[in-house]
């Protein structure tokens, strides 16, 4: 995936505030310690952390869009209606075609259509007749 090195970039980032977090509530916590600058530094923290993310997600909707644009744009075809047996057929040659150009081996052979089956004779026996 292309984006996976950006998920673990703001995972870590994400990371290193929660430590930074647990270390200042552990500075906040401290009786030698006045609070107010630390209770200050932890939401500024928090604030910091909070203005990269949504950042961040806000980047990669962008990304996304211009992604969706792209591939609509590529194979539109296949979002708008469920493909019919005949369709599928159709993109599954194109595909092998394409396969065999890169030398490699197939991922479907297609047969012939079998002769439908015959229906077979009613076998069925016959009811005793009542006895009256």
């Amino acid at each position: 995936m292309r984006k996976a090195h950006l998920f673990e970039a703001v995972y870590r980032f994400n990371q290193g505030i929660d430590e930074a977090v647990c270390g200042v509530q552990r500075l906040k916590k401290a009786s030698e310690l006045s609070d107010d600058d630390y209770a200050e530094a932890h939401a500024e923290l928090e604030l910091r952390r909070s203005m990269v993310n949504v950042r961040f997600l806000l980047d990669l909707n962008d990304q996304e869009k211009a992604d969706v644009d792209h591939w609509d744009r590529e194979y539109g075809l296949l979002i708008d209606e469920p493909l019919d047996h005949d369709a599928i057929c159709r993109l599954m040659r194109i595909v092998e075609q394409q396969r065999k150009e890169e030398s490699k081996p197939p991922m479907v052979v297609f047969t012939e259509a079998a002769p439908p089956l015959e229906k077979p004779p009613d076998d069925k026996p016959e009811e005793p007749a009542a006895a009256a």
